[in-house]
């Protein structure tokens, strides 16, 4: 279904990927598998400075860096390989690349989407009796986070 300016997005149009190729310059994404929610949060640091030329004798500030966390939360199923992939990737001490858009199924020529490699910050699994079996993973940039565009 085609989208209209100005409509309310659903949680269901947005997706994260995990790549799952061993080669970063020929990524294959794959969505993350039963996920219920995402999170992503865009911080700055900033620096300071006060010198005896600033304005009204207050600081002025510019941003040195812009990080990037994202939180994801999803169900286990049996066969599920996502987690197993990200804990492997965990104990290996290696970053995994991530990229954050539309559902393939919705995606359209020139949408945007953010593209870059991560760290996982940690792995959690909840599994109380009489509940469905989930887990959190929570990532942080590593480098550039970039946005790209989806070709014809």
């Amino acid at each position: 279904m085609a989208r209209q300016e100005g409509e309310p997005l659903d949680g269901r149009n947005l997706m994260l990927y995990i790549n799952t190729s061993e080669d970063p310059d020929s990524p294959s994404w794959k969505a993350q598998a039963l996920a219920t929610s995402h999170t992503i949060t865009y911080n700055t640091e900033t620096k300071e400075r006060l010198t005896k030329d600033s304005p009204g004798g207050n600081p002025e500030k510019r941003i040195t860096s812009v990080t990037v966390t994202i939180k994801a939360d999803a169900l286990r199923s049996f066969g599920d390989s996502d987690k197993k992939l990200l804990l492997k990737t965990m104990k290996q001490k290696k970053n995994v690349m991530l990229k954050y858009g539309f559902v393939e199924a919705d995606e359209q020529a020139g949408d945007d989407y953010e593209e870059g490699e991560f760290v996982i910050d940690s792995l959690e699994e909840t599994s109380q009796a009489g509940e469905d079996v989930t887990y959190s993973a929570q990532f942080s940039s590593s480098g550039d986070v970039v946005t790209k565009q989806k070709e014809a």
